[in-house]
């Protein structure tokens, strides 16, 4: 599938998941680097934390695109499309029938 045909959600999902991929690779390199010395200090990096929150937003983002499949699929959609048959049969019902005089 070519990324022109996905529709806004699923660009926005393809984005927050890339953030969570380029945050987990980051965490990767800052933890090779744990502590960059500079001049009359040492500074410490925060690759552990990047690379936990990557984890956590990549994992919440994979069960939020599993919900929004389940919602979607054709199971569901018929579904929604039968409650609503029936509801509507149920309010046609209450309307009372016309009275001809003829």
């Amino acid at each position: 599938m070519e990324y022109k045909h996905i529709n806004d959600v699923g660009k926005q999902w393809i984005r927050k998941y890339g953030l969570a991929l380029t945050k987990e690779l980051l965490g990767i390199i800052r933890s090779k680097y744990g502590s960059i010395p500079i001049p009359n200090a040492d500074t410490t990096l925060d690759g552990d934390t990047l690379r936990s929150e990557a984890a956590t937003e990549k994992e919440v983002l994979v069960t939020q695109l599993r919900e929004m499949l389940d919602q979607t699929s054709r199971k569901a959609l018929l579904e929604a499309d039968k409650d609503e048959a029936e509801f509507l049969q149920e309010k046609l019902q209450k309307i009372p029938y016309p009275i001809y005089i003829g």
